[in-house]
């Protein structure tokens, strides 16, 4: 519809196949959504340069697709070049920041690389705290992506803390099934496993 109306370049059409790249992805068919982001970022650098939120937009949607399809080494340069944009493009504490800040998080806790993970994941969920309801979605995501980092670094007192409050904050306030409960839960289960196996690591029978 969006391509009929608008036949060239248009923000309207970068927009929609952001947003539909971005279903795609929820949907579980990221390797559909990756040559719409793709489109997106390119048709917003023509419209508006390198430096503009709809080309981070895309960048970072992109990063996360590809993530999502077990790339991360791909996923990082581009994670890292939106969060470098929109840094530049805003002020500290933007939302924009913290979006960004998460995705490549996410990207590195993938790659197993949790000491850089953590300063991010901790700056992205006090912008998030600063600005959104306790119990927002967005929040306890970060709450528990740091909770898994925490847990990668053997801080386990603090990832069971925040994986706990996370799980309890997503559970009263969110429906059973949503997928950040879902992840929530998740987290808190895993979380308490690693620290279980530390406290009781398996006896093996002498040779």
């Amino acid at each position: 519809m969006r391509r009929r109306l608008y036949p060239g370049d248009h923000r309207a059409v970068a927009e929609a196949l952001i947003n539909h790249a971005v279903t795609l992805t929820s949907l579980g068919r990221a390797a559909e959504a990756v040559p719409l982001l793709e489109q997106a970022k390119e048709m917003s650098e023509r419209l508006f340069g390198a430096e503009h939120p709809l080309v981070t937009s895309a960048l970072g949607s992109h990063s996360l697709a590809l993530l999502s399809m077990g790339r991360a080494l791909d996923a990082e340069p581009i994670a890292r070049r939106a969060l470098a944009t929109d840094r530049r493009l805003w002020p500290n504490g933007h939302p924009n920041i913290a979006w960004n800040l998460n995705n490549l998080a996410t990207i590195l806790l993938a790659l197993g690389r949790q000491e850089e993970a953590g300063p991010m994941l901790r700056e992205s969920l006090a912008i998030r705290q600063r600005l959104l309801p306790p119990e927002h979605p967005s929040v306890l995501s970060t709450m528990a992506n740091l909770a898994l980092c925490l847990g990668g670094l053997d801080k386990y007192d603090e990832a069971l803390d925040l994986a706990g409050s996370a799980a309890a904050a997503a559970a009263g306030s969110l429906p059973a099934g949503h997928p950040i409960r879902k992840k929530c839960d998740g987290t808190l289960a895993e979380v308490s496993r690693t620290i279980d196996s530390q406290q009781h690591p398996p006896i093996h029978p002498p040779h």
